[in-house]
């Protein structure tokens, strides 16, 4: 009895300071946020929604379309590490009208958290 005791105690105490099973995330994550060059926010650029579009070697993500106002997205899904071409869209809210704002650019993504701004220009 007293031996088993010791021998809880002791892999208790092990426990404690041995430290456990670690895991790196190897995998991007992905945050865009949309600004408008020239304009004060949504609503002074006519946009009333937005398009995320992610493309990679071996990813691909398309957000469907999304409330302007909410400034930003994380993408879902992890990404590998690299290069990924970001396209962002905005448009306006007469239904059926493309889009009159855009930014397109190349980044290169780290593994863990990446967080960019894209400032969208008129496409007219």
């Amino acid at each position: 009895m007293v031996r088993s005791k010791l021998l809880l105690l002791a892999s208790a105490a092990l426990g404690i300071v041995t430290p456990g099973c670690v895991i790196y995330d190897e995998d991007a994550e992905l945050r865009v946020f949309w600004q408008f060059a020239g304009a004060s926010g949504c609503a002074s650029a006519n946009v009333s929604d937005v398009l995320v579009r992610v493309e990679g070697d071996s990813d691909f993500f398309e957000s469907g379309f999304l409330f302007c106002e909410q400034g930003f997205i994380d993408v879902p899904g992890d990404f590998a590490k690299g290069d990924v071409i970001v396209t962002v869209l905005g448009f306006p809210p007469q239904p059926g009208a493309g889009a009159t704002w855009a930014a397109e650019r190349l980044v290169d993504l780290h593994g863990g958290f990446n967080e960019f701004t894209f400032v969208l220009v008129p496409t007219f």
